[in-house]
């Protein structure tokens, strides 16, 4: 039996993400502050979720922080290998790190007031999956918050093509040279702009690159081009209404979501 693209993805990325430990030598680097955009949104849009699901949370750290406002936190992660680093560093008795697979999450319906997720729906080999399963353990009346990079943004490649004209170093994902930036640009521009008339959601995938060679993280390890409208049209049939979608940090985000540098949704269970 030949096997699909997401069964492909998903093997490679379990045994990258459970083996590699210059990945996660590139985890243990973030300090709190690489957090904190995440933990505003969660204040902000959640301050009274008590039971929250971190959904990919690499070693706990993002799971530890939140555990420190909230009454319970459950971390979950694909990687037994970063939650052992995890458990022995990050320790509170309301807090618990488990590995588990986003596209199977192994919790009852309508289980947490939060689930939220932090530059993870971009790692997953099926988005739409991953979303409903998250949505699923969503308590009515509670919340789903995604952030994210927009990989299929127009902006980021066209800061790619000045930061190559300039002899600087542009993003794994994009692009090497000035003329790749520019053929990066054509192809997000018009996906994105047709994303503005689709009514169903549409994902497009990406060979991750795993090799730790050229670069470590920025995004080299993402499979999939996620545009918040897809993730806006997922939730609304299941029956969530969208608070937020893309970022606001730009008058052409704000217009077009699609557009949006940021993959910033905030939905709550009907």
């Amino acid at each position: 039996m030949i096997e699909t693209q997401e069964e492909t993805f998903r093997k490679k990325l379990r045994k990258f993400y459970g083996s590699s430990e210059v990945y996660l030598h590139h985890l243990d680097r973030d300090d709190a502050s690489y957090f904190k955009r995440y933990l505003i949104f969660v204040d902000r849009f959640a301050s009274q979720a008590r039971t929250i699901l971190d959904a990919g949370c690499g070693t706990g750290f993002s799971s530890y922080l939140l555990s420190q406002k909230k009454e319970k936190v459950v971390g979950l992660d694909l990687s037994p290998l970063f939650l052992k680093k995890g458990r022995a560093r990050f320790k509170a008795n309301n807090l618990l790190l488990t590995a588990g697979d986003i596209l199977e999450l192994p919790f009852r319906d309508e289980t947490f007031d939060l689930v939220s997720s932090y530059l993870v729906i971009e790692t997953l080999p099926d988005v739409k999956r991953g979303i409903e399963e998250m949505a699923r353990v969503v308590k009515r009346g509670g919340m789903l918050i995604v952030l994210a990079p927009n990989l299929l943004s127009p902006i980021w490649p066209i800061r790619d093509f000045f930061q190559l004209l300039l002899g600087k170093s542009a993003s794994p994902v994009w692009s090497a040279t000035p003329r790749e930036a520019l053929k990066t640009f054509r192809r997000n521009f018009t996906v994105s702009f047709h994303k503005l008339f689709e009514r169903e959601p549409k994902f497009l995938y990406r060979e991750p690159d795993l090799t730790c060679k050229r670069v470590v993280g920025r995004d080299s390890e993402s499979v999939c081009l996620v545009s918040p409208l897809d993730l806006a049209r997922v939730l609304e049939k299941k029956g969530f209404r969208i608070l937020r979608i893309g970022s606001k940090s730009g008058l052409l985000g704000r217009i077009f979501p699609s557009f949006s540098i940021a993959l910033e949704v905030v939905a709550q269970k009907k």
